[in-house]
């Protein structure tokens, strides 16, 4: 069972992973027209760079904080 703080993390972390992925499937995008990949090796990559991505986020943002979200 997670408490508040738990849940905070994981939400920050999976929404900024969501933006971070955004820019990792355009880069991934762009490699993919100047390289001769397969398919799958593309989508590999990019389920995996979501999940680094994910696991990256959490880590700083368990061990960081998320902060003061309410302070303007």
């Amino acid at each position: 069972m997670d408490d508040e703080l738990s849940k905070k993390i994981k939400v920050k972390a999976a929404a900024q992973a969501f933006v971070g992925s955004i820019y990792m499937w355009a880069i991934l995008l762009l490699v993919s027209m100047r390289t001769d990949w397969g398919r799958n090796v593309l989508i590999v990559a990019g389920i995996v760079g979501i999940l680094l991505i994910f696991i990256g986020l959490w880590v700083y943002y368990n061990t960081k904080g998320i902060g003061n979200e309410d302070s303007n």
